[in-house]
């Protein structure tokens, strides 16, 4: 039997399927475009807080993955050292 094979999804940080805390706030200006290790934003859009905040994205599958330009966190099931 052979594995399902491994497929990667982008989800903008604007699409209505995230649900952000109300300490949120989206720049879609575009400024910020130029700036970071990653490239332009994707779609023009950034959301960020300088609070404590918290957003939700259901998903079906064994892992995700959170790019900023402040952060690259892997967000998933613990990896096992070796």
């Amino acid at each position: 039997m052979s594995l399902p094979s491994s497929r990667q999804v982008v989800v903008d940080d604007n699409d209505s399927r995230i649900f952000y805390s109300s300490s949120f706030s989206v720049d879609s200006t575009g400024v910020k475009d130029s700036q970071g290790n990653f490239g332009p934003t994707l779609k023009s859009t950034l959301h960020g807080t300088n609070n404590t905040g918290s957003f939700q994205f259901r998903f079906s599958g064994e892992s995700s993955q959170l790019l900023s330009g402040d952060l690259n966190e892997h967000c998933g099931p613990k990896q096992e050292q070796e």
